[in-house]
């Protein structure tokens, strides 16, 4: 209802909004409503320069000839000006849209934060800064097959870059541990327990074992704050993780909370884009690590060096952690 998928995947809403214009452009009526709100939904992800937030499986497919780089934003801005929309200011008209006979519109800057309780995503942009939250299902019923294991986890572009998020798809086939560590806790920005996955992976690259149930429990969009939890580590570990975003002056404050009891490893994992950067200030009680991954920027290309921060720390439940991120210059 909130026009984002039920996949948690939004590179798959782009393909799905792309078959239905071509579906459009042949005849098929009574298609429009919805397209439209696909398309403004998936606009309201955009950062400034048309980065989508790598959520969930991404496969790189497309329908029509066309560039790969900002994909969906070429979806996008094709659909809501066939619609008759605004459309994003990142919009260039392309091979696509000529295909699709879209007019040529100008942009416009997006520069209000918006909620998606369906898809349970929601967008904070403040000072160029465009911060996307995951506080939504673990993906689609009934197997999540295109999800991945990021309850709570954070995208973040900095000035139309990309600098926070997760480590990006790989392949499906022929790739087993690297399929795993992408789908997994760890390649993304959120906080691991015990080194444990939120979500308990079955050895078929589609399937969940046991899947985290995320809630939204505040948010107030003017202020670009919100508080969600999830209960993945519940049965397992016997914890909730909770955790408090806010948006403010370029920062991006956290406080991540550990509800229950005993005694656990926290680590707060920051996986940063390729060549960028973060200013990153941690709790007191947390040691700051830095590691090397593999970030596959697209599907079934080599990977990439990628260097992740995370802020370590073993506590006594209940217990909170706060880390602070800003750009590392400007």
């Amino acid at each position: 209802p909130d026009g984002l998928g039920v996949e948690q995947a939004p590179a798959y809403l782009a393909q799905v909004l792309e078959w239905g214009l071509v579906a459009r452009a042949a005849g098929v009526v009574g298609l429009d409503d919805a397209l439209r709100r696909g398309a403004d939904a998936l606009a309201a992800l955009l950062d400034e320069h048309g980065n989508l937030p790598d959520i969930g499986d991404d496969d790189g497919g497309c329908v029509l000839p066309g560039p790969r780089e900002r994909y969906a934003c070429s979806v996008v801005g094709a659909a809501l000006a066939i619609l008759g929309a605004p459309v994003p200011e990142a919009w260039v008209p392309d091979e696509r849209s000529a295909a699709l006979a879209a007019p040529s519109l100008v942009g416009r800057r997006l520069e209000r934060s918006r909620s998606f309780p369906d898809a349970g995503l929601t967008v904070f942009r403040e000072g160029g800064l465009v911060l996307v939250v995951d506080h939504g299902p673990l993906g689609g019923p009934p197997l999540a097959a295109h999800g991945h294991a990021d309850a709570l986890a954070l995208w973040l572009s900095v000035d139309g870059r990309p600098v926070l998020g997760g480590r990006g798809t790989g392949r499906y086939v022929g790739d087993p541990v690297g399929r795993r560590f992408r789908r997994g806790t760890s390649a993304h920005a959120t906080v691991v327990v015990d080194g444990a996955d939120q979500s308990v992976q079955h050895d078929h690259p589609f399937l969940w074992r046991t899947r985290a149930r995320s809630r939204l429990e505040d948010l107030d969009l003017a202020r670009h704050t919100l508080t969600a939890s999830h209960d993945g580590y519940r049965q397992r570990r016997g914890v909730e993780h909770r955790r408090t975003v806010r948006l403010a002056d370029r920062r991006v404050e956290l406080w991540d909370t550990i509800e229950g009891r005993g005694r656990h490893h926290v680590a707060v994992v920051l996986p940063l884009r390729p060549g960028a950067d973060l200013r990153v200030e941690v709790d007191p009680r947390c040691v700051l690590r830095e590691r090397t991954d593999r970030h596959a920027a697209r599907y079934g290309h080599p990977c990439i060096e990628a260097r992740t921060m995370v802020a370590e720390a073993v506590v006594e439940a209940p217990a909170t952690l706060r880390t602070v991120l800003s750009p590392a210059s400007g």
